[in-house]
């Protein structure tokens, strides 16, 4: 039953070169589709022999829709309880700084200590009692156990709370000069995601775009000139059209 399989037999690439996810998209089983989608370890990631993403060998739109996050919302919306901004006359000095302290020389791109750090200290700390830590956790020794980095970011994007309460702990971060096993974690996560020289490629410099709400207070901060530093992990899109879907369902929500 889908209810008791594993993340590794959700995943599996069967013997035709798919996944299970890939060949309901493909036949249009819509229901599966969704079933498969509702599971927070269900990769959307994953190509097949053919290169292509459950998601494009979708056979319908009905089918694509099933995979846009319908609950993801504030993916694309800056929270308003999160501060993860921070204005000041000095933030070219500070980001100078994080930057040299989340960048690592990788003479050796092994990330498997670092990953095992992090699940210790952070992962099996702090995190061990959010919804659904197990999905997280099996992420991290994909990462570990493969040497590939791009597994700690499809972490965050799995619809569970963890990519909630790393924003929310990174908000406050920065303010505090607090050191413990969970902030000790957190720098290495960072560290990797900011600096591993086999996730380069995935860098993009240039327009992107994402809704938030502000007060009348904040909006005053820009102006021609003003600079920024993020605080927390913010979702773009490259496509305009992307970010105000969900600034959309962000006001329906809120009705």
């Amino acid at each position: 039953a889908l209810e008791t399989m594993t993340p590794d037999e959700i995943n599996r690439i069967e013997p035709n070169g798919s996944t299970a996810l890939h060949a309901a998209s493909f036949f249009g089983h819509a229901d599966i589709v969704r079933l498969i989608l509702e599971k927070p370890s269900a990769s959307r990631s994953i190509r097949n022999k053919y290169g292509l993403t459950a998601a494009e060998e979708a056979k319908n739109v009905q089918i694509q829709e099933l995979f846009q996050r319908q609950n993801g919302t504030n993916r694309f919306i800056g929270e308003a309880n999160i501060e993860w901004r921070k204005v000041d006359q000095n933030i070219l000095k500070e980001i100078a700084e994080k930057r040299k302290e989340f960048n690592v020389e990788w003479k050796n791109p092994n990330i498997d200590y670092y990953v095992n750090a992090i699940r210790r200290d952070y992962l099996d700390n702090s995190l061990r009692n959010i919804k659904s830590i197990d999905v997280i956790r099996w992420f991290f020794s994909k990462a570990a156990k493969e040497q590939d980095p791009t597994y700690l970011v499809k972490a965050y994007t799995v619809e569970a709370d963890y990519y909630k309460v790393l924003n929310q702990q990174l908000s406050t971060t920065h303010e505090s000069d607090r050191h413990d096993f969970a902030t000790d974690g957190r720098r290495r996560l960072l560290q990797i995601l900011t600096s591993h020289p086999s996730l380069e490629r995935y860098t993009f410099s240039g327009h992107t775009y994402r809704s938030m709400y502000v007060t009348e207070d904040e909006l005053k901060d820009y102006y021609v000139g003003t600079r920024f530093m993020n605080k927390t992990f913010l979702s773009t899109s490259k496509d305009r059209q992307i970010a105000e879907i969900f600034s959309i369902s962000s006001k329906k929500s809120d009705q």
